[in-house]
């Protein structure tokens, strides 16, 4: 029963995402005589449709003078599954549509009743009234379907979503470290703009007993945040403003704030189907650090500019993304302070927008600008609890859990400037 719930739901907002918003009671259905025969089908002749009759507006099923005839059939084709609907107008010249696709036999009972049932929904398109004009905006084409009513539309899937973030620790054993930390990120997707505003900060005490009866006692305080506002001109391309701030004490910054632009080529900005994805990335920056002791330059305080090139590339399955970043960066002005960045990671979705993440990163240098001259002369506690970023080789590893609220469809379609 819980399952029935939840298929219903999930093609709900299918149904708002193929065929636009409509009002839920029509005042003329159309009228649809169902024929359906899935023997050793992942999915049931009754639960898809079901699903059909509850996420397309104003269609009735089992109608004895039927406006249209929906046929579904599948069969086997190893590994996967070939599901063929024919959707037939009848009447003295009757015309017939025809849409098939194969799907893997892994996929699961839930996600190919969605693919079957986008099927249907788009064989059954043509045949609905379009209730209003279309709407094309970042060259896609919106409209509004549905059968004939006086009732005005449903709102359409909103472009927001939330994903906060919270961690704790708690250590006792010789050593006691406290930590918690938090975050939050907000995000505004449509076809031509992206917005993203992300931050976190994150609080480690540590009382550590050292060899001969001292202790060792203290706290470290980071954070950051960060703002992206992009633009899309089509053909995969799209360029950003850039902002950020970060304080890192372990890392002798003080404060070090950012400000520029970058352009980005992706493949398929949306990714909103299984497959992959790549594309490029270059980015140029002001850059104004405030050191918490003086650089091996001599620096307390200095502005420069910076920039990076970077390749990303990602696989989305049905239940695991799998991403890869790969970049070069360097300030203008001297260019043997370079570096290079990778990350890798998975991200797991447990159960609708809950996701479990494991990743990694690494970062190899020629040099760098925030580097203290007396490495000592940092907070001993700080670079306890969080390390320090200054070697020839930094490598990292993290373990995430995070949920979205809003329209969390949006973050794993969505993958510009991410």
């Amino acid at each position: 029963m819980h399952r029935s719930k939840n298929t219903l739901a999930l093609a709900g907002v299918m149904a708002s995402l193929c065929l636009g918003a409509t009002s839920a009671h029509a005042d003329a259905p159309l009228r649809v005589r169902w024929d359906c025969y899935l023997e050793g089908a992942a999915i049931g002749c009754n639960a898809l449709a079901n699903a059909y009759a509850e996420s397309t507006p104003g269609v009735v099923l089992d109608s004895e003078e039927a406006d249209l005839e929906v046929q579904v059939r599948s069969v086997d084709v190893t590994p996967r599954r070939r599901y063929l609907v024919d959707i037939t107008r009848p009447g003295d010249a009757p015309s017939t549509l025809r849409i098939a696709r194969d799907i893997a036999n892994s996929r699961g009972s839930d996600q190919t009743l969605l693919d079957v049932l986008a099927l249907l929904h788009r064989g059954t398109l043509p045949f609905l009234d379009v209730s209003a004009p279309g709407r094309v905006e970042g060259g896609v084409l919106t409209l509004r379907a549905g059968a004939s009513s006086d009732e005005g539309p449903v709102a359409e899937p909103s472009p927001w979503f939330v994903r906060p973030t919270v961690s704790g620790q708690l250590v006792s054993a010789g050593v006691r470290i406290y930590g918690v930390g938090g975050g939050l990120e907000v995000n505004r997707s449509t076809p031509t703009l992206r917005l993203r505003l992300a931050g976190d900060v994150s609080y480690r005490y540590v009382d550590f007993a050292l060899p001969g009866g001292d202790t060792l006692r203290g706290s470290l305080v980071r954070s950051s945040t960060g703002l992206t506002v992009a633009r899309s001109l089509g053909r995969g391309t799209s360029v950003a403003v850039l902002a950020s701030a970060d304080r890192q004490p372990q890392n002798n910054l003080a404060l070090r704030t950012t400000l520029g632009v970058g352009f980005e080529w992706l493949r398929s900005p949306f990714l909103a189907t299984d497959g992959t994805n790549f594309g490029i990335r270059y980015r140029v920056r002001a850059m104004h650090d405030r050191y918490v002791v003086e650089t091996s330059q001599g620096h307390e305080e200095h502005t420069y500019p910076r920039h990076v090139l970077g390749l990303v590339g990602l696989a989305h399955y049905d239940a695991i993304d799998l991403s890869l970043d790969v970049s070069v960066g360097a300030p203008l002005l001297d260019p043997s302070l370079w570096d290079v960045n990778g990350s890798a990671s998975i991200t797991f979705r447990v159960a609708g927008a809950l996701e479990v993440g494991v990743g990694a990163s690494f970062v190899l240098r020629g040099g760098a600008i925030h580097e203290p001259a007396d490495a000592d002369a940092l907070d001993p506690v700080a670079t306890l609890l969080a390390g320090s970023d200054f070697g020839r080789l930094t490598v990292e590893a993290e373990l995430s859990l995070s949920y979205t609220f809003g329209n969390g469809a949006l973050r794993t379609q969505d993958r510009r400037w991410r």
